[in-house]
C-alpha cells in the first residue's frame, strides 16, 4: 500500500521523501503515565509502556478516528510514532492544525514542535487505512510543508474618539480561511466592515476610539497575525485598551 501525497490538509513536519511504517489503528485516547510527554519520554527509557491502553506505536503510522489536534500529535509522537493520520467523519476533511504554539515560537515553545507527520483524511480514505491496519500492512506517507518568515498585510482601521482618543476598544477578526471560509471568517469580516462604516458615520458621538483589525495568518499561520500585533503594540494595548472584542 502506498499513501500518495495529499493535495490538501498538510501539517508539520515536512517529509517529501516519505516516511514508511506499519499502519496501526488506535481506538482509544492515549492514557499516558503521569509525567510522560514529548520532553520527558527519554527519562522512561526504551521499552517503557507509557500508555498501557494502546498498542505499540513506535516507528508506526498511527490512524485514529476524529479531528487532528496538537495534543494527539504530541502524545503519539512522544510514544515514537513517525506519523499520525486523523480520520474525519465526513466526506470533507476538516481543516485544522497539529501544532501547539501560536505565531512564531520562542525558545520555550520550539521544543514542542511536533516530531511526527500529521495529516487528516476523509472517512472514505480512512476506511481503507483501517483495513490496511487490520491486515498488518505498511505504508509510506508523503507530506509537504512550508516553514519560514512570510510578509502579510494586516489592515487596521481606527475611528478616533473626541474625549479620550488615546483610549480604544479593539474589535478584531481574521481574514484568512482554510477553505471557502464563509462561516470562518467571511461573515465576521463583513460584520466588521459594516461596524466600521456605521461608527465612522457617527464618529462625533464617540468618546473613545474604536480600533478594528483583520488578522492574517490566523488559520494557516497558527494565529501569527494577532500574535505579532500583540507583541509589536504590547505597551499601547496594556496602557490604552479599554476592551477587546472578537
Amino acid at each position: 500500500m502506498k499513501c500518495l501525497k495529499p493535495s490538501r490538509r498538510l501539517f508539520l513536519p515536512a517529509a517529501p521523501e516519505g516516511r514508511e511504517g506499519k499502519v496501526v489503528l488506535v481506538e482509544e485516547h492515549p492514557e499516558l503515565t503521569q509525567g510522560f510527554g514529548p520532553n520527558s519520554a527519554y527519562l522512561f527509557g526504551p521499552g517503557a509502556k507509557a500508555a498501557p491502553n494502546i498498542p505499540e506505536v513506535g516507528g508506526c503510522i498511527v490512524v485514529y478516528r476524529g479531528f487532528i489536534n496538537a495534543e494527539r500529535v504530541a502524545q503519539f509522537g512522544a510514544l515514537g510514532a513517525i506519523a499520525v493520520v486523523a480520520i474525519n467523519p465526513g466526506e470533507n476533511p476538516h481543516w485544522g492544525g497539529g501544532c501547539p504554539y501560536w505565531g512564531s515560537p520562542d525558545t520555550d515553545d520550539i521544543v514542542h514542535k511536533p516530531s511526527a507527520q500529521a495529516v487528516a483524511v476523509n472517512r472514505h480514505a480512512g476506511e481503507k487505512l483501517i483495513a490496511a491496519a487490520k491486515a498488518g500492512a505498511t505504508a509510506r506517507l508523503f507530506t509537504d510543508f512550508r516553514e519560514g518568515w512570510f510578509k502579510s498585510k494586516l489592515p487596521v482601521v481606527e475611528v478616533r474618539g473626541s474625549v479620550y482618543p488615546e483610549q480604544f476598544v479593539l474589535l478584531h477578526g481574521h481574514y484568512d480561511a482554510w477553505d471557502v471560509g464563509v462561516g470562518d471568517n467571511a461573515t465576521g469580516n463583513a460584520a466588521l466592515l459594516e461596524i466600521a462604516r456605521v461608527l465612522w458615520k457617527h464618529r462625533s458621538k464617540l468618546k473613545r476610539s474604536i480600533r478594528i483589525a483583520w488578522w492574517p495568518g490566523h488559520s494557516h499561520g497558527r494565529f501569527a497575525g494577532s500574535t505579532w500585533y500583540a507583541d509589536r503594540f504590547a505597551m499601547d494595548i496594556v496602557q490604552n485598551r479599554s476592551r477587546s472584542h472578537s
